[in-house]
């Protein structure tokens, strides 16, 4: 079971009808770009391919609509319980703080869930590579470590580093965490 599908679970129901999947948002079709039959023409309203970007290319093309139901679609991948990701991390700290670690750690899957949207969401509009860093793995990590479970987060980790490097992203220190996570999680079977 991925740490999605473990993040699904604990929260006790459908997370696909609560917008919770890794899944980026339905988006419009990209803009096919020209070629060398048919190259784009200098004019912004040619209909003619002017960037690597589906979302420029969409206000090059004055499709203004088109191009702010794409942002507002990015945006609306990053909100979590109602804010962006990013702001929620002041409570996973807190909730770690008091002790409440299983809330802690439903908080912190959400919030990866998130940035993984988001970033799928970016490049879908944006073209390119949005990484979305590793912030809310290790935190989940540090959530697994402080609860006694090695395996598990040895497992959550293994799962991230093949996410990330699937998706071109950056896996920073994870394969340092898993090494630990590995050991202390021998050293546990062992007794």
């Amino acid at each position: 079971m991925g740490w999605l599908d473990r993040f699904r679970k604990s929260r006790g129901e459908d997370a696909a009808e609560q917008g919770l999947s890794a899944e980026p948002p339905e988006m419009p079709s990209p803009p096919v770009p020209a070629t060398r039959d048919t190259p784009a023409a200098s004019g912004a309203d040619d209909g003619g391919e002017h960037s690597d970007s589906p979302f420029l290319n969409l206000v090059l093309r004055g499709e203004q609509e088109e191009a702010d139901r794409a942002l507002e679609t990015v945006q609306e991948a990053a909100l979590v319980r109602g804010e962006r990701y990013n702001v929620q991390i002041k409570y996973v700290k807190e909730l770690k703080r008091e002790g409440r670690l299983e809330e802690a750690e439903r908080l912190a899957l959400e919030c990866l869930a998130a940035t993984v949207r988001e970033a799928r969401a970016h490049r879908a509009v944006h073209g390119g590579t949005f990484d979305p860093g590793t912030g809310y793995a290790n935190q989940v990590a540090i959530i697994y470590r402080k609860r006694g479970l090695p395996d598990v987060e040895a497992s959550f980790l293994r799962e991230q580093i093949a996410l990330r490097e699937r998706e071109g992203w950056n896996i920073g220190e994870l394969p340092q965490r898993l090494e630990k996570a590995t050991a202390l999680a021998e050293k546990k079977a062992q007794g």
